[in-house]
């Protein structure tokens, strides 16, 4: 053992390490060499560099050097990122001589041929699949043997298409003529990166076109190969998702689905949604839990069949592939396979299996197989909870003061699960539920015990006779029964989802020391507590001799110290807020939309506007709607919100109700606390508009109509002032009395000013040069005669923003947000060229993506994303 067998296991005796745990040692190393290659200039080093430094290690180990175990190290360190930047120089696009540099951001027209190389998803009026290149031609150019991956997506114009593009097959070779276009970059800061999303798949073009009369298909004959392998895959993957259709219930089928052949396309987002706050998701990834079960259960029935031990064992390691391929061979799927794989031929062998060695070498290989793999959310938690339920769990189960064995080791594997995931998990997903350790307790049970197992069992039969199958179908129904009945209590509670600020790589290191430091001092302070109870001399002599402290004072006194200094780490951890910071305002891209957050220097938080796309849909067009479509607050602000440590919102303001302002508040307003909605006062009458104000009562928010000459509070030092609509026509309403119906929302937009940190800004909503004539005709309805920031009407259209407007306000500056490439043209040019003949410098979002303007002291500073 590369631990020591008493005291803590951290204390490691000199080389024991290296040299008894050599394969762990390759993969933490190999691994970090992967961490230190991203720091280090592109192109530095290479995959020869890396074949020398490998030579180099095994080199200085065989001659038995000096130092040679530090000096491997060191090479295997430098080995690792000699290859992950090999890896990264090779991972361009062959697209080089057939675009233009720069390349144009309408994109560019191409014909290109090649092979399907995925499956062909149908969404709506989408479908989209992967191309594998063979040639390619454009304006520019042509090319031959590219051998490159595109991601296609067709718009469906009719919807027969739908059946015509889900004809199309892995392997059958197409003729596209569409729009090559390089896909986008991230645009607000702590955005999803779609770039470097398609990057690590090897993708780095998106091709669009119109209807499938633009794409040529022709069959290939028959002939073995591994896209031959991968079609008969997806055949059998869709007659299993059928069989599975005719199972279950319609209300269990898109889990089924997830769990069994790792299908989660037809998940309910809702649905998705109740498991993701109870950190429930990963029982919908294929994972460990799912191939321990699935070739238990194999096992048992060869057993049962009277096969020999050796044959029984020996179709497990060859079913696991088959079974991998079969789910998607995602890296968690792929990770419990090769293990999987490697427990069985350790038994069949007859060689003790160590379990910690198993992971550490599946963990390499698939580095080096593939290096991108480090960035993958998935790689990077199964081998993280994986790791840390070898290696912990034994040794916190010891601790706790259980007698039943199994219920206290269900704890720990809980425990130390969620322990290990927790810092992953709100880097990534900012959220984290305090009841996630007993929702995992409650239902890992159930849903590897009963839903499961009952589940292949079910699929299995099925595909024999269907009456059989339902039989044990109905049993893992009364376990998804339970366990929906159980996950539809805990969010009834609300789920005490807690959301969280992506932290930084310190706080993940402190977290990590304090975390061990904290277990060790607990270990050691009960170890010295048996020690100094001991009548056996010898044991106290032991226990002391492995201990850090002599007496349980001392330990109990490191403990409480470790706790005090976790506790404040979580608190800075989860509010940052909490703490003075610089005054700011961030002008969200959300397309052709408007979303600002302002955030004081105290931590109180406004919302101005949501964004919102527009969706045109025409009768008898129900069939262009998709299961998940894009929509800008879920997918966009509210991620954005929760990543920069939004806990609550003290205000939102929704300056007037058209979609592009209004619809992304639906998911804010359902997903983060809002103390206060303050809105026009009037009401636009549409099923977006509906269910938002439906949601706010529900909520019990306080709707706050807002009207000229109201002052509003924020801080000492921050408060906001209405100038517009006027108070005559937007007087509160009489409990009996309803809110006017108003179509026309520019005129209506909520204008106001605010006070920040000694600055002035101008907030105008949509309002148009009608508005702007009528406020400048009260001027004792406006407190100032400059402003320092303004933000520019409609988004910069030609119908407001007057010379009159600006020269009342002289802003020093001005921000417009606008969607890049827009139909509408925004901004105007007749605007632009206003806003430089005053010299006012600009802002934009379709260029700039999103802006964060900064305030102290009353100075202002910005930064950009692009």
């Amino acid at each position: 053992m590369y631990y020591t067998k008493r005291g803590s296991f951290f204390v490691c005796r000199k080389g024991v390490f290296m040299k008894q745990r050599p394969i762990v040692a390759l993969a933490v190393l190999w691994a970090a060499g992967y961490a230190v290659a991203r720091c280090l200039p592109d192109g530095l080093l290479g995959t020869a560099s890396s074949l020398i430094m490998a030579a180099l290690a095994a080199a200085a180990w065989l001659v038995r050097l000096p130092y040679r175990r530090w000096i491997s190290m060191l090479l295997i360190l430098a080995a690792s990122a000699g290859w992950y930047q090999g890896a990264d120089t090779r991972n361009v696009s062959a697209f080089g001589a057939l675009v233009p540099d720069p390349f144009p951001g309408s994109g560019m027209e191409v014909e290109v041929r090649g092979t399907l190389a995925s499956t062909v998803r149908v969404d709506g009026d989408r479908a989209s699949f992967v191309l594998r290149t063979e040639e390619a031609s454009s304006a520019v150019g042509r090319g031959g043997n590219l051998h490159e991956r595109v991601q296609v997506s067709v718009r469906l114009l009719r919807e027969e298409e739908q059946q015509t593009a889900a004809a199309w097959k892995r392997g059958d070779r197409l003729a596209l003529h569409g729009t090559l276009r390089e896909p986008g970059a991230a645009r607000n800061f702590g955005g999803f990166d779609y770039r470097s999303h398609l990057r690590q798949q090897h993708i780095h073009w998106l091709l669009t076109l119109k209807g499938t009369e633009g794409v040529q298909v022709s069959s290939v004959p028959f002939q073995w190969s591994p896209v031959q392998l991968l079609r008969w895959n997806d055949a059998l993957r869709d007659f299993l998702k059928n069989r599975i259709n005719e199972l279950f219930r319609p209300e269990y089928t898109g889990l089924m689905k997830a769990m069994l052949i790792g299908w989660k396309e037809e998940i309910e987002l809702e649905q998705y949604g109740q498991f993701s706050d109870l950190g429930l998701t990963h029982i919908m990834a294929i994972s460990g839990l799912h191939v321990g079960v699935f070739i238990g259960s194999l096992l048992w029935v060869l057993k049962r069949l009277g096969w020999s031990r050796e044959l029984y064992l020996l179709t497990g390691i060859l079913f696991l592939p088959l079974y991998m391929l079969l789910t998607g061979a995602a890296p968690s799927t792929v990770r419990a396979g090769i293990m999987g794989m490697v427990g069985l031929y350790a038994v069949r062998k007859g060689i003790r299996s160590d379990a910690l060695h198993a992971v550490a070498l599946v963990a390499w290989i698939m580095l080096v197989w593939e290096p991108e793999y480090l960035l993958d959310i998935g790689f990077q938690l199964s081998f993280l909870v994986t790791i840390g339920l070898i290696v912990l769990v034994p040794r916190v189960s010891t601790l706790l003061p259980i007698p039943a064995v199994s219920l206290r080791n269900t704890i720990a594997m809980t425990f130390v699960a969620q322990a290990v995931s927790f810092p992953v998990t709100i880097y990534y997903f900012n959220q984290f539920s305090l009841l996630s350790w007993l929702a995992n307790a409650l239902l890992v049970p159930v849903f590897s015990m009963i839903s499961f197992p009952a589940g292949l069992a079910a699929l299995a039969a099925g595909i024999i006779w269907i009456p059989l199958g339902k039989i044990a179908a109905a049993v893992a129904e009364i376990g998804n029964w339970l366990a929906f009945k159980t996950i539809a209590f805990l969010t009834m509670t609300g789920g005490w989802v807690t959301i969280w600020p992506s932290p930084s790589l310190w706080w993940i290191m402190a977290y990590s020391a304090l975390a061990i430091l904290l277990y060790g001092a607990i270990n050691q302070w009960i170890s010295v507590k048996k020690a100094a109870s001991a009548r056996d001399a010898f044991l106290r002599f032991e226990a002391g001799r492995f201990a850090w402290f002599r007496t349980s004072a001392e330990a109990l006194r490191v403990v409480i110290f470790c706790l005090l200094s976790f506790a404040l780490l979580l608190i800075i951890g989860y509010g940052p807020a909490f703490f003075p910071r610089t005054a700011t305002v961030n002008m969200i891209d959300v397309g052709q939309g408007d979303s600002l957050l302002i955030r004081t220097s105290g931590g109180a938080t406004v919302l101005v506007d949501g964004g919102g796309a527009m969706t045109f849909q025409k009768p008898g067009e129900a069939w262009k709607t998709r299961k998940n479509p894009y929509e800008v607050g879920k997918k966009l602000l509210v991620p954005l919100l929760k990543k920069k440590g939004i806990h609550q919102l003290d205000y939102v303001i929704l300056t007037h109700q058209d979609t592009d302002h209004s619809k992304g508040l639906q998911a804010v307003v359902e997903e983060i606390p809002v103390k206060r909605f303050i809105f026009n006062g009037t009401f636009k009458a549409n099923a977006d508009n509906e269910k938002l104000f439906s949601t706010i009562l529900e909520k019990r928010i306080p709707l706050i109509g807002g009207t000229e000459g109201m002052s509003i509070p924020i801080e000492r030092s921050t408060f906001l002032q209405i100038l517009y609509p006027p108070a005559r026509e937007n007087k509160p309403p009489a409990e009996d009395e309803e809110i006017p119906l108003e179509k026309d929302q520019n005129a209506k937009s909520v204008v106001f000013l605010l006070y920040l940190e000694g600055t002035k800004w101008l907030f105008t909503g949509d309002m148009g040069k009608e508005e702007e004539r009528e406020l400048l005709q009260q001027p004792e309805l406006l407190p100032e005669k400059e402003v320092d920031v303004l933000k520019v009407s409609h988004h910069g259209s030609k119908t407001s923003t007057s010379s009159e407007w600006l020269d009342y306000w002289k802003p020093k500056l001005a921000l417009i947000s606008a969607g890049v490439n827009n139909r509408y043209g925004h901004p105007s040019p007749d605007i632009l060229e206003r806003l430089e003949q005053r010299q006012i410098p600009v802002l934009r979002t379709d260029l700039l993506g999103e802006v964060e303007v900064q305030v102290k002291n009353g100075n202002i500073s910005y930064r950009r994303k692009m």
